[in-house]
């Protein structure tokens, strides 16, 4: 136990690498192989946790530009589309090549992520509408998105009527 407490706080110093790597010869050859065992232990679970932030963040920030696109979505009269300019596309292709430029300075990776989010946004809402149009001149209804109708509300309820009350008046 004692030796894993040395070789961790060695892994974890300032020592150049060539230099981590001697000492772990030195222990490994001292402690039949264990401190490369708890090494790689240590290095394994460091990338899960590692992972689990990015993974964490990313998410967060998809959150974050889809919650943003919804809103103006929502709140512009002509939707995400401003005359000819649709700014899901607007945003990702502003936040790419921010995010490339940047590229050394922390916010990059955020800036590129939510380029990501945009075009994800983008792609969704324009081929939706494409296939929805072919359905549509088939003669087939398209699949709604959930909660969204041409009135603002389901057209199973009375406008401004609560859907959960009026689905309870059902029972």
């Amino acid at each position: 136990m004692a030796h894993e407490l040395v070789f961790d706080s060695i892994l974890s110093s300032n020592l150049p690498r060539h230099e981590k790597s001697t000492i772990m010869q030195w222990f490994d050859k001292h402690t039949d192989g264990r401190a490369s065992r708890y090494s790689n232990m240590v290095r394994g679970g460091q990338r899960h946790i590692s992972a689990g932030v990015s993974a964490v963040r990313q998410s967060g920030e998809s959150l974050i530009a889809g919650s943003l696109l919804g809103a103006l979505h929502a709140e512009l009269k002509t939707g995400l589309d401003v005359g000819k300019v649709p700014l899901d596309l607007v945003l990702a292709a502003t936040a790419m090549p921010a995010g490339v430029a940047l590229a050394h300075h922390d916010g990059a990776e955020d800036l590129r992520n939510v380029a990501a989010s945009g075009f994800t946004v983008f792609g969704f809402r324009k081929t939706y509408g494409l296939l929805a149009e072919h359905r549509l001149a088939a003669g087939a209804t398209p699949a709604r998105i959930a909660g969204e109708s041409d009135m603002g509300h389901d057209d199973e309820f009375a406008p401004g009527e609560d859907p959960i009350i009026a689905a309870a008046k059902l029972l």
